[in-house]
């Protein structure tokens, strides 16, 4: 017996008003740019799937990378879907779908812009549960600029993780830096950020550097009071057991360790 025909760019199967039975949400994208991408949430009433609400999707996504099922701050549930912005390689947004007031609610969505601007990014992480609440967060990122010329990039990139409650309102829960490269990352203090520069060195075989340092005024220049090391190559182990750098993380490719610098 049929339940249920409609066209659809994607779905997903999930409990979105906490009655323990599952409804069917399928997402509509039109890439056009137009306001016309939606979700459509159907339930499974008098023998048939109905479709009981729907939200509009934002303008610009033009195509679906990822959906994930999680909690909004007050363990509400929500649909995440992160997407490419304007089929940009570099742009991502993410619009979280709800359950408010009975009614499938985009609560990110901008509705001057029809898009969600608060969530969009160049940053291409996805939101995941970064501090282990329980709560899904989406990574907005900030620029640091790089006081060495030596270094891979001119700036690096911290992270402020962002969650959200039923209304659509954005709280930052943590601050984090990424070194995707080396497969870790960092959570850092707050009152840290206004004076933090960050530095990548892979000057020297074998070791990848991460050095942390703090602005001291426009005559001065930054001191290093931290550094990650990247060991790799076959003679890694001897040369952690050098210097004064405790091990922090040895794997099977390589090993981290940290030198922390007396700035006082």
């Amino acid at each position: 017996m049929e339940l249920l025909r409609s066209s659809y760019t994607r779905f997903t199967v999930q409990d979105m008003d906490q009655d323990n039975i599952k409804e069917v949400v399928l997402l509509h994208l039109d890439a056009s740019g137009e306001i016309g991408s939606r979700a459509e949430l159907y339930e499974y009433t008098g023998g048939t799937m109905t479709r009981t609400s729907s939200a509009y999707l934002s303008r610009s996504m033009t195509s679906v990378l990822q959906v994930r099922y999680g909690y909004l701050k007050g363990t509400m549930p929500a649909l995440f879907l992160t997407g490419a912005y304007s089929g940009t390689d570099t742009v991502r947004v993410t619009d979280i779908l709800a359950m408010r007031d009975g009614v499938l609610t985009n609560i990110t969505l901008d509705q001057e812009t029809w898009d969600s601007t608060g969530t969009t990014r160049t940053y291409l992480a996805s939101p995941q549960d970064i501090n282990g609440d329980s709560v899904l967060e989406i990574p907005m990122p900030r620029s640091l600029l790089s006081y060495d010329n030596n270094s891979i990039a001119d700036s690096q990139w911290i992270i402020d993780w962002q969650q959200y409650d039923i209304l659509g309102n954005a709280a930052s829960v943590c601050i984090t830096y990424h070194n995707n490269q080396d497969g870790w990352y960092l959570t850092l203090p707050e009152h840290w950020v206004d004076q933090l520069t960050i530095t990548r060195k892979d000057t020297i075989y074998g070791e990848r550097t991460v050095i942390f340092s703090r602005t001291r005024g426009e005559d001065q220049p930054p001191e290093a009071f931290l550094v990650l090391y990247t060991l790799t190559g076959d003679n890694r182990a001897i040369r952690s057991k050098t210097g004064n750098a405790p091990v922090l993380l040895p794997t099977r490719d390589n090993i981290s360790a940290a030198e922390c610098r007396d700035t006082s």
